[in-house]
């Protein structure tokens, strides 16, 4: 909200002083250029990666899961009859 208010008044301010020397044509084309710049900011923005996109898991396996890792105390498997196989 910040940056809105504070880009309406600069905006505002700079067609105020404008006016006088380019008319409304000109306030017009410095709108349109203003567009413009926006949306090729926002172009740039779909073209690049977000950073909140996570990077490539470099422990990955092909199909591009994580590899599995085994938990603590995994090495122990449990054998039917009750006792406790090492592995």
């Amino acid at each position: 909200m910040v940056s809105a208010f504070a880009g309406r008044t600069v905006t505002s301010a700079l067609t105020a002083a404008l006016y006088p020397l380019v008319g409304w044509a000109g306030i017009s084309a410095l709108g349109a250029v203003i567009a413009l710049i926006g949306l090729a900011i926002r172009s740039l923005d779909l073209v690049r990666p977000s950073p909140a996109e996570p990077l490539a898991d470099p422990s990955a396996n092909e199909s591009g899961h994580p590899a599995r890792t085994s938990p603590a105390g995994a090495e122990r498997a449990h054998v039917p009859g009750g006792e406790t196989a090492h592995a």
